[in-house]
This record gives C-alpha cells, sequence and structure tokens, in this order.
C-alpha cells in the first residue's frame, strides 16, 4: 500500500494510538472486509452479462487476480463504482467503530 493511502486509512479509522504493526494489522482487516463487502454488492447489482464478463476476467488472470486486480477491474466496468467505495467504507466503519447500545 502506497505511504499516502495508508496515512490516510491510519487517518480515518483513528489508528494512530496504536504501533505500526498493529496498525498494519488493523488496515489487512479493514482491506479485507471491504474488498469482501465490494464484491457482494457488485455481484449483486451485476447484470447477468457483467457476472459472466467478470467470471471471464477472473479465470484469464488465474492466480494474478489478486485484490487491486479485481477492483481495478470493477472500478473500470460497473458504473458508480466508486459512489459504491464510499458507501461500503462508511457502511463499514459504522459497523465497525460505532459502538452498540
Amino acid at each position: 500500500m502506497e505511504q499516502d493511502n495508508r496515512q490516510q486509512m491510519i487517518e480515518q479509522w483513528g489508528l494512530g494510538q496504536f504501533s505500526p504493526e498493529e496498525q498494519d494489522e488493523f488496515i489487512d482487516k479493514i482491506g479485507q472486509a471491504l474488498y469482501q463487502s465490494l464484491v457482494l454488492r457488485a455481484a449483486d447489482e451485476m447484470s447477468e452479462e457483467e457476472q459472466t464478463a467478470l467470471d471471464t476476467f477472473l479465470a484469464e488472470k488465474g492466480d494474478q487476480a489478486d485484490v487491486a486486480t479485481v477492483l481495478e477491474y470493477l472500478s473500470s466496468h460497473m458504473t458508480g463504482f466508486d459512489q459504491m467505495l464510499v458507501e461500503e467504507t462508511a457502511k463499514l466503519k459504522k459497523e465497525l467503530i460505532t459502538p452498540t447500545a
């Protein structure tokens, strides 16, 4: 992860009080949770043709279909992906940061 993005996540998620190792662990967990949320939502909103195209893309990429590759594909092939990213980030942040009553 780029240093600027890492620092931005530390600030946005309130991770400044943790050690660098703990910050990295939290960032990885947040990233995985966000990735899963985005992929599930994208799959729900895709047409059958879009899902088939994604499946074909993933099959062609094979082991090279890492998180960044999949997110880049979704970003360039799904209308409204950027807004979806904002919404899913806010949703995850609310779930993880907001205290439960």
